[in-house]
C-alpha cells in the first residue's frame, strides 16, 4: 500500500469569517449557512465550496449595477437588499420598478401588515406610483374585486379565485385558510403582477373596502 493511500484527508479548509459569522442552528444537529451570497445546509468539508461561491458572488455583484446585481442574491435576501438600494438612491425608478417586478412576486414572505419590510415596499410603491411586470398594462380605471386566500391584512390579493383557493389551501394542515373577498378603487391599485400566473393585485389593506369572508368559497 503506497503513501499516499495511508494518508488522512487534508482537513477541510477554514470557513471565510464573513460565512461563519451566518452559521444558524436549526436543531437536529442541524447547521445552516445563511449569507446573502449563499444560503445551504453546512457541512464543514464543503468551506472551500462555500468560501468560493461567495468570492465569486462578491466579485460579480462589483461588476454589475445595484439591480442587475439582485440576481446574486439568495431568494431570502433580495427584497431587502432592493429596499437598501432605494433608500441609498443606487438606481432610478425606471430601474427599482423593474426589479421590484420580479423581486417582490419571487420572494416567498410573510406579506401581512406585521411584516415590517412590507411597510417598506408599500412607501417604495407609493414613490414609484404603479408597478407591473407587464408594461403594457396600466393602472385599471374602475373598481376591481379581488380575493384572498387566508387573512385579509395582506398586501397580495387575485382577481382570480381559483387562485386564492389554491393560497387557502397551501399550508393549511386541516380545514383550508378562509377566503376573503374586497373591492380596491383603482387608485389603490399599486401594483399588478402576472409572471407567475397568479394574476396579483398590490394593495394596502387598509385601502379595501366591502372586505368579507366568503363562506364555502
Amino acid at each position: 500500500m503506497s503513501r499516499a493511500e495511508l494518508a488522512w484527508p487534508p482537513p477541510p479548509a477554514d470557513l471565510d469569517p464573513a460565512l461563519e459569522h451566518c452559521l444558524r442552528d436549526v436543531g437536529a444537529g442541524m447547521r445552516f449557512v445563511h449569507h446573502p451570497f449563499v444560503v445551504d445546509i453546512y457541512s464543514p468539508e464543503l468551506n472551500a465550496h462555500y468560501n468560493a461561491k461567495l468570492q465569486h458572488k462578491a466579485q460579480l455583484v462589483a461588476e454589475r449595477s445595484p439591480t442587475d446585481a439582485l440576481t446574486l442574491y439568495e431568494r431570502p435576501y433580495r427584497l431587502s437588499r432592493l429596499i437598501e438600494i432605494w433608500r441609498d438612491g443606487e438606481a432610478d425608478q425606471a430601474a427599482l420598478s423593474e426589479a421590484l417586478a420580479w423581486v417582490w412576486p419571487d420572494a416567498e414572505l410573510d406579506d401581512t401588515l406585521a411584516n415590517p419590510l412590507v411597510h417598506d415596499v408599500l412607501a417604495l410603491l407609493h414613490e414609484l406610483g404603479f408597478c407591473t411586470d407587464r408594461p403594457d398594462t396600466p393602472r385599471p380605471s374602475t373598481d376591481l374585486t379581488i380575493w384572498r386566500g387566508g387573512m385579509p391584512d395582506g398586501v397580495a390579493w387575485s382577481t382570480d379565485i381559483e387562485v386564492a383557493r389554491f393560497f387557502a389551501r397551501r399550508f393549511a394542515t386541516g380545514a383550508p385558510e378562509p377566503i376573503h373577498k374586497a373591492t380596491v378603487a383603482p387608485e389603490h391599485v399599486m401594483a399588478r403582477f402576472f409572471g407567475r400566473g397568479e394574476s396579483e393585485v398590490f394593495a394596502d389593506p387598509r385601502t379595501l373596502t366591502g372586505v368579507q369572508a366568503v363562506v364555502g368559497g
